[in-house]
């Protein structure tokens, strides 16, 4: 069954982790709400494509959804 074509690009990632760069080092991400938000896409999308291994780049980014150490 096919679906519909996946929105994530090299443009995607590199939105995300601005978006991740931006916050102080003692902060966590405010949320995955906010930055479905501010990169264009939904939620539910954000949590997919994290347990997705075709998509290792941005499982890459999930460390930082938490507390920065």
């Amino acid at each position: 069954m096919a679906g519909r074509p996946t929105d994530y690009t090299p443009e995607i990632l590199a939105k995300a982790q601005g978006y991740l760069d931006m916050l102080p080092e003692d902060e966590v991400v405010h949320s995955i709400a906010g930055l479905a938000l501010f990169v264009g896409i939904s939620r539910d999308t954000v949590y997919d494509w994290s347990k997705q291994e075709d998509k290792q780049e941005f499982l890459k980014l999930k460390p930082n959804w938490q507390k920065k150490s």
